[in-house]
């Protein structure tokens, strides 16, 4: 902060209001040990693992209430839990717009709240206050690959699908290692029916991790419409019960490959 400051100052640069030197990290080491760890289990995306990352983004705001950034990494992984865990949206959505609102209280350009806010409206199809809400974000901060990938989930939902594409490769021209965002350039292609290339991705996540059950879900649905159920029955069956993602979503995929391949009764 201290060399930003004096060398803004040198130049004479005249910051816009979205690049406002401010402190972005704690003082607390402790305190960001606790979000760095919050941050890596998100990133991981399962059940347990989300969990575990609310209680440690906790623990760095009980350390140090004034650290916007593990509020909004709070707020980020009350957005997604649902996704993971059978737990019901609306109290998780209402517990991540409240990090949120705590996030920005404090900063209010801290594009992790913008972030988990645009997605929550999102995923209740408010979609015109979401895509504001994700220009806002991507204004804050364009290196954010999160707010990328989540405005490109926005503009599928729409129909949107070859922005969607643009956005989710721009996600992950910035997260290149991240397991979801990878998956969901997967999602994009089989929307767009381009399954040969969804194959192509859903297997090249995977082979990052065998075992990222999203990964193994969005694949089996790619499988399932090139008339490969049977292979997509293998895929889902042995992680019905697996913690890591959310059962019910394994279930239907598993139902719809059953009845594709036949298999009516066990569907």
């Amino acid at each position: 902060d201290e060399i930003a400051r004096a060398v803004a100052g040198e130049l004479k640069v005249k910051l816009s209001a979205g690049q406002l030197l401010r402190r972005v990290e704690t003082q607390d080491p402790e305190a960001h040990a606790a979000y760095l760890q919050g941050l890596y289990l998100w990133n991981r995306r399962n059940a347990p693992g989300l969990r575990r990352a609310v209680s440690l983004f906790g623990e760095a705001v009980r350390r140090d209430p004034s650290y916007a950034q593990a509020y909004g990494g709070m707020a980020m992984a009350y957005t997604v839990l649902p996704a993971y865990d059978d737990v019901g949206n609306a109290g998780m959505f209402d517990r991540a717009r409240e990090a949120a609102g705590r996030a920005l209280a404090l900063d209010s350009s801290n594009v992790q709240a913008l972030t988990a806010l645009g997605y929550v409206e999102a995923l209740q199809y408010r979609n015109a206050i979401s895509e504001r809400l994700f220009k806002r974000a991507i204004a804050a901060d364009s290196t954010f690959g999160t707010a990328h990938f989540w405005y490109g989930l926005l503009l599928l939902q729409q129909g949107r699908k070859d922005e969607a594409l643009v956005a989710i490769h721009r996600a992950r021209a910035l997260e290149p290692a991240s397991l979801v965002i990878n998956t969901a350039v997967t999602q994009v292609l089989y929307c767009m029916r381009r399954y040969d290339e969804g194959e192509s991705s859903g297997r090249s996540v995977l082979q990052l991790d065998s075992t990222f059950q999203l990964g193994i879900v969005d694949l089996a649905r790619v499988m399932i419409e090139q008339d490969k159920a049977t292979v997509a029955i293998e895929m889902v069956l042995p992680i019905i019960d697996l913690p890591g993602f959310s059962h019910l979503e394994k279930v239907g995929v598993a139902a719809y490959a059953l009845a594709r391949a036949g298999r009516l009764d066990a569907a």
